[in-house]
């Protein structure tokens, strides 16, 4: 019995050695990418690295919906190659808020919380993505806790940067004071919500 354990552990040994040897061409594809999205700039290569192995390639055709404005979200996507929109309800029309394509993300704030989608995201071309979900990241804490925290990290600044300038496009349209009591408001609704659910 113990020599068939040994056998055992010495095969799993070499197959986990040949594994890790063999170029994996899926990973290192999307390793590529993440290394393009200006997001992801400051992470080092092996939190890409293992950011890349819990990704999930999808292939939309053009027309079709990779999610709805609404939808719960649960998490984000980089697009590897083609065109995505993004574009939302407004007033019975669809506004477009902006085009993903190549080396950028989408759906980030979903990541990071329990959020609906504020926007549609619909294939314009033939689109390849990875996704990478809520389950991935709390995964990674567990098995990599630095590369997990590097991408929390890379996502909070690019977040926060969004934060900044959305504070400051309010103010160069509806002036200074307007953006600063947008800012106001919005920090005693999070408050408030937050009090209410502790109690």
């Amino acid at each position: 019995m113990p020599i068939i354990r040994t056998v055992q552990r010495v095969s799993k040994r070499l197959y986990r050695q040949l594994s890790a040897s063999r170029p994996d061409t899926e990973v290192e594809r999307i390793r590529n990418v993440l290394a393009e999205v200006p997001v992801f700039e400051t992470c080092a290569a092996r939190t890409l690295r293992v950011m890349a192995e819990a990704m999930h390639p999808r292939t939309y055709r053009p027309g079709e919906v990779i999610y709805y404005e609404h939808d719960p979200g649960l998490g984000l996507y980089v697009v590897e190659k083609g065109q995505v929109r993004l574009c939302a309800d407004w007033k019975d029309e669809r506004f477009d808020m902006r085009m993903a394509g190549p080396h950028t993300l989408f759906g980030a704030l979903s990541l990071m919380g329990d959020f609906r989608r504020m926007e549609t995201a619909e294939a314009v071309t033939a689109v390849k993505v990875a996704g990478f979900f809520r389950p991935d990241l709390s995964s990674l804490s567990q098995r990599h806790p630095k590369a997990a925290l590097d991408i929390q990290q890379a996502l909070l600044r690019f977040m926060a940067q969004q934060y900044a300038a959305l504070i400051d496009v309010i103010g160069d349209r509806d002036g200074r004071e307007v953006a600063l009591q947008c800012y106001a408001d919005a920090s005693s609704q999070v408050l408030d919500h937050a009090a209410s659910d502790d109690s």
